[in-house]
Parts: structure tokens; C-alpha cells; sequence
């Protein structure tokens, strides 16, 4: 199931999720608003986040988890990668006119982000 839960994608539509019980605050930063400011994410039960769903336009983006402020996450439940030439981020999102089950396959993970 960690495949299915991460992120989320339906239609133009992402939410992210991390099952992490040791933080106490979750945000989720990305190339959607140039890494300016973090999507927090809610604790839904404890150690289970998940951030509110948002609208993106079409496109692909990159995307990390900000752990407790400190500490820069990939997100686990994403295997997928997609080198951006400064050390793999996160990615997400489709190609226009792609269905949500093409671009859950689209989706695209990576490593840890400098701070």
C-alpha cells in the first residue's frame, strides 16, 4: 500500500502523505511555488500525515518532505526518479491530457534536497 499512498494524484489534484511517527511537524516543499513556502501537512492518526489536496497545472514537479524544519526527506513511498541535474528532487505530475492512473505512473522520486 505505500505505493498507493503517495502522492495521491486525481486529476489535477496531488496530496502527499508520510508515515513518519518520530517528526512533529511535516511540510511539503516544491517546484509548484519555486520551494517558497511548505504545504504543512495534518497528522490524521499518529505517525500517518497528509497534506491538503491541491490543484497543479499540467507539468512535472519536484517536491521534498521538510521534517520538523530541520531535516530534508525524498518520499519514501515514491521509488521513481528523474535527475534535474542538482541531485534528483521529488517529482510529480503528468503531461497534458493524461488520465490520473498515467500520471500516478508519471510520478518521479529522488534524494535529499540541500538545505
Amino acid at each position: 500500500m505505500p505505493g498507493e499512498f503517495s502522492p495521491r494524484v486525481i486529476g489535477r489534484r496531488v496530496s502527499f502523505g508520510l508515515h513518519d511517527h518520530a517528526s512533529r511537524r511535516v511540510e511539503v516543499f516544491g517546484d509548484w511555488n519555486q520551494w517558497s513556502e511548505g504545504l504543512r501537512a495534518e497528522a490524521i492518526e499518529p505517525g500517518l500525515w497528509r497534506t491538503p489536496a491541491i490543484e497543479l497545472p499540467s507539468g512535472r514537479f519536484g517536491y521534498k518532505f521538510l521534517l520538523d524544519g530541520q531535516r530534508w526527506l525524498h518520499d519514501p513511498a515514491n521509488p521513481h526518479k528523474a535527475p534535474d541535474g542538482l541531485g534528483q528532487p521529488q517529482r510529480c505530475g503528468d503531461d497534458p491530457g493524461a488520465s490520473a492512473r498515467d500520471a500516478d505512473n508519471q510520478l518521479k522520486a529522488a534524494t535529499d534536497r540541500p538545505v
